[in-house]
Order: structure tokens, then sequence, then C-alpha cells
């Protein structure tokens, strides 16, 4: 591809244009890597809200590229609801079970409503990045929190300046 040997004019912009359509726009290539995003999403195993947000925003993107690829993906809300439904944590789950009244299946849209909620929820509670809340996870958090602490002791009372035994 030679656009950089094409001159700068107007009447060479829809040529260069064409040339990198051409060589770029490849959609199949952009779909595959879209659901790979969408679909290697990480497993949550600690309820977080910035996690709970993470998830629900590349999917929503992920969907929305997709639209643009005229992919019909309002047809596959059934396959994202459960595979977002298994990227969740156990307390997330749970939460969500019993916030349904029926066993209709919940539209897309409520799902994500649900998680946003839960995701200002455990900001409100403040565990927005925090190690979950049980004992003995938290217990390991604080050890290594103080392992990483570290105090410095200056045991000379010489001046580094003039010499004499004095405190700086």
């Amino acid at each position: 591809m030679q656009v950089h040997s094409l001159s700068i004019c107007d009447a060479n912009y829809d040529i260069a244009m064409q040339q990198l359509i051409n060589r770029y726009q490849n959609d199949r290539q952009l779909l595959f890597a879209i659901m790979r995003r969408l679909f290697h999403q990480p497993c949550i195993s600690v309820a977080s809200s910035s996690l709970l947000r993470q998830i629900v925003d590349v999917t929503r993107e992920s969907l929305r590229t997709m639209e643009t690829l005229n992919q019909p993906v309002d047809s596959w809300e059934s396959i994202v609801l459960f595979l977002i439904y298994q990227k969740l944590d156990a307390g997330t789950k749970e939460i969500y079970e019993q916030s349904l009244h029926s066993s209709k299946i919940p539209s897309l849209d409520e799902f994500f409503e649900f998680i946003e909620q839960r995701s200002r929820a455990l900001e409100a509670a403040g565990s927005r990045n925090q190690i979950n809340s049980r004992p003995a996870e938290r217990n390991k958090f604080e050890a290594v929190q103080k392992s990483s602490v570290h105090h410095a002791k200056y045991t000379s009372s010489q001046c580094k300046i003039c010499e004499p035994s004095h405190p700086i």
C-alpha cells in the first residue's frame, strides 16, 4: 500500500481512504476480537464495585460494536445473560437470585440494572476494591499490608555536615 506516495490534496483523500479500508477493514477479524474480549472477561471471585462495573461496561461496549457490524445481538440476550451470570461471584449470584420475584427470564437490561445497583451498594459500603470481608481473608490482607511497611531508624548521632556528635 502506497498511501505515503500520494500527494496531500483533496483529490487524493478518497483514494487514500479506500486503500486504507481495503487493507485494514476486516470485519471478521474485528468480530473475533470483540467476541474474545466479551467471552474472556475474568470471573469475579470477590464482589467489587469496580469489577462489576467493568464487566457491564465491556459487555455493553462489545454488544454495541457488534451491532455496528450488523450482528443480530438483540437475539443473543439469553446467551449473554448466561455468560455474564457465570462470571459473577457467589455472593452477587445469591443476592441476584433472591431479588427475582418469578421464574421468568429477565431481560439483559434488567440484569445490568441489578449489577449496577449491586455495584453502587458495594461502593457505598466501602468495599469498592477491598478483599472479601471474611475474617480469614481480611487477616491475610492485613498481614500482607503489614509486611510491606518499612521503618528507618537513624542510629548515628554524628552530624554529617560538621562532624561533631549532635543530632541533625
